[in-house]
Formats: C-alpha cells, sequence, structure tokens
C-alpha cells in the first residue's frame, strides 16, 4: 500500500471509523462526521470531474456528485450541495437554499444514506451511511483521491526518521514553474 492511502486511513478512514463505530456518541456525531467526508468526498469529485480549483463548482461536478450518489436528483445535486456542504463548512450547520422552492435537509440517524422528498424539496442525509459510501468510493478509487491534476492541492507527506523526529512537508508550485517546500518537524533530536 501506498504512503497516500496510508496517511488516508490514519488521518480520515480510522477518526471516521472511531466516531462510527462508538456507540456512545454515534448518534450525536453526525455534524462532525459529515464535516469530516464532505471535504474529503469534494476533493474526490473534482479531480474526477476536473473541476480542480475552479469556483464556482460547474456542471460537471454536480452530475459528478449525482454518478456517485444517484439518489439526489441530477438537476438538485447544486442545491443538495449547497445545504450540506456549505452549510457544514461555513457555518457548521444545514442551510436552507433560498429562492423559489426552497430546498431544505436534515441529518437522520435512520433510514438510506440519502432520501430526497421531491413534494417537500427536501433532503435527509444519514451521516454513517454517507461517510461509509464516501470511504468505499475514495478506497476503491485512490488514484483519484491523489488529484494529479490539482497541482495547487498536493497531498501532505510524513517523514519519520530513525532519531524520532517526525517531519510533515508539502510542496507547492509557484507561478514561475519552480516550486517551494513547507515543513514541520516534531520529535527529540
Amino acid at each position: 500500500m501506498e504512503i497516500n492511502q496510508q496517511q488516508f486511513q490514519v488521518w480520515f478512514e480510522k477518526p471516521l471509523m472511531e466516531l462510527i463505530n462508538n456507540s456512545s456518541i454515534k448518534d450525536d456525531a453526525g455534524y462532525a462526521i459529515l464535516l469530516i467526508s464532505i471535504p474529503i468526498l469534494e476533493r474526490y469529485l473534482r479531480e474526477k470531474s476536473k473541476s480542480y480549483q475552479q469556483t464556482p463548482l460547474p456542471k460537471a461536478f454536480y452530475d459528478a456528485l449525482h454518478d456517485k450518489f444517484p439518489e439526489i436528483p441530477r438537476n438538485k445535486a447544486e442545491d443538495f450541495y449547497g445545504i450540506f456542504r456549505n452549510g457544514l463548512v461555513h457555518q457548521v450547520t444545514i442551510r436552507a437554499v433560498k429562492g423559489k422552492g426552497s430546498a431544505q435537509g436534515q441529518i437522520q440517524n435512520a433510514g438510506s444514506c440519502i432520501a430526497y422528498n421531491a413534494s417537500k424539496n427536501h433532503f435527509s442525509v444519514h451521516p454513517e451511511a454517507f461517510a461509509r459510501r464516501v470511504l468505499n468510493i475514495i478506497n476503491s478509487d485512490f488514484s483519484t483521491f491523489e488529484a494529479p491534476g490539482s497541482r495547487d492541492h498536493p497531498l501532505g507527506k510524513i517523514e519519520l526518521q530513525n532519531n524520532m523526529q517526525v517531519t510533515m512537508s508539502i510542496t507547492l508550485p509557484t507561478n514561475s514553474g519552480s516550486s517551494v517546500r513547507f515543513a514541520a518537524t516534531m520529535g527529540s533530536v
């Protein structure tokens, strides 16, 4: 197994599964589970749809979201993402999509991964099922998650040295075509 996938498992998959499998908190951990799962999914979908750093997100991104979560109607994928991703990541809450036919959402601890009620324009998300699906998507296509096309967002690297030091680094490209490496080292010398 490659180092990037090992780090993904330690940094993201293991903490998610701890939240999901801890029976004393799992029913109350929905927001935290989604706050970890949604950015992981976004990195994957940006690469899959070749939308990289584009803002606003293009139609191809929402098509990729629908392809991975077909229970989200294609014409409602942008509403779904606005409710859950934008609401949680920006305000740590679920938000309503304003305007004509306002879409709404909620977290539920039972039922299917995502349910959409067209008559009420309402989404329900089961955080555990959603996180498990996201992890399955990533683990079955990890090379897309690594995002080789997203040059401004490389994955961080951890280097373990014999003298008990740990170095985390990230190398970013510059406008001149060169690159700059940022690193932090911790541990005893």
